[in-house]
């Protein structure tokens, strides 16, 4: 990239969704540069536990053009030795506990217990199933979509029985802890020297400072596109469809936003929110541009910035900064 060149698009995190959306704006000969907090592109995966099975079959766990590929199993030597609590009863915490119960004494927390299904139906994996019956292309805003998205997500291709039979010891939902010692919720404990949390983890877009934006822990949003003129998110829990939070899938939501961020701006999108004229929004923290001034279009991930980052409006209305901005989470 040369010294002075105007930048066309940021990306703001480098992990799925991010990976995505650059592929798309490459083939769309723009001029983007994508920016990660960790050390290098796809740092969240690589801090995951390296064993994990994706229950998605590799066609359909690949970033485009990038198959995707199959790690080390490494994770489960370096822990200590002795009995491991497993808190979180989704499919890492099955997966994690089912792997460690062939070496060690395992018990598995669960809050709420989630409907199973298996891996493979009939000689076909389930996402082929799930493909050609068009479930991966439900949108969000149909009546099964809304079905859909009120359950919580299955477990798939574990099962409590085969747990069971692998020594795995169930127990409730966590309810408190003091030193060594893990309380549940009928009022048993148990002593517990390593204790793995999978609990998974809540959306927090309290960072984000623009109005019309986020609202009652909500993003408020039609597939991906905001109010506000050239704001965008990427990598959403049923943005669009139920696949659009998926490894294999996130690509047709980064598509159609490439697609948006190469339209021919509307002079409503040029202008600014009403109520808000002479508000633009800029970076909280000071930001370097090789271009001598900021790009005309963001790509970021809510996930991949600290708490302590903010979005906020600035006081002026500037041709000068982005008038699309996509912001893409880092889930699977």
């Amino acid at each position: 990239m040369a010294e002075y060149e105007l930048l066309d698009v940021v990306v703001i995190g480098g992990s799925q969704a991010g990976l995505a959306m650059a592929w798309h704006l490459a083939r769309q000969h723009l001029r983007f540069v994508v920016l990660e907090a960790g050390p290098e592109p796809g740092h969240t995966w690589r801090s995951r536990w390296d064993s994990l099975t994706l229950f998605t079959p590799a066609q359909y766990a690949a970033l485009p053009g990038m198959p995707f590929p199959g790690p080390p199993d490494t994770y489960p030597r370096t822990l200590p030795p002795g009995p491991v609590l497993v808190v979180g009863g989704g499919n890492s915490g099955f997966q994690i506990a089912g792997e460690l119960a062939a070496t060690r004494q395992v018990d598995l927390s669960i809050a709420t217990k989630a409907p199973v299904l298996p891996q493979r139906l009939a000689g076909k994996d389930l996402f082929w199933w799930l493909t050609r019956l068009g479930l991966m292309r439900v949108t969000a805003g149909s009546r099964l979509g809304r079905r859909l998205r009120a359950r919580p997500d299955f477990i798939i291709g574990s099962s409590r029985r085969r747990l069971r039979a692998a020594g795995v010891r169930f127990r409730p939902a966590v309810a408190g802890a003091e030193g060594r010692t893990v309380r549940f919720a009928d009022g048993s404990s148990l002593d517990a020297g390593i204790v793995i949390w999978t609990t998974g983890y809540r959306p927090d877009y309290s960072w984000i400072h623009i109005p019309g934006v986020a609202g009652d822990g909500h993003l408020i949003h039609r597939r991906g596109v905001t109010d506000v003129p050239g704001l965008y998110f990427l990598g959403l829990p049923w943005q669009h469809r139920r696949g659009s939070a998926l490894l294999g899938f996130v690509h047709e939501d980064a598509a159609y936003l490439a697609g948006r961020i190469t339209s021919p701006p509307s002079a409503s999108r040029l202008q600014c929110l009403p109520g808000h004229a002479q508000q633009t929004p800029v970076a909280a923290s000071p930001v370097a541009f090789p271009a001598g001034g900021p790009p005309q279009h963001w790509v970021a991930c809510p996930a991949g910035v600290p708490s302590s980052s903010a979005w906020t409006a600035s006081q002026r209305c500037s041709p000068s900064w982005p008038q699309k901005v996509a912001l893409s989470a880092r889930t699977v």
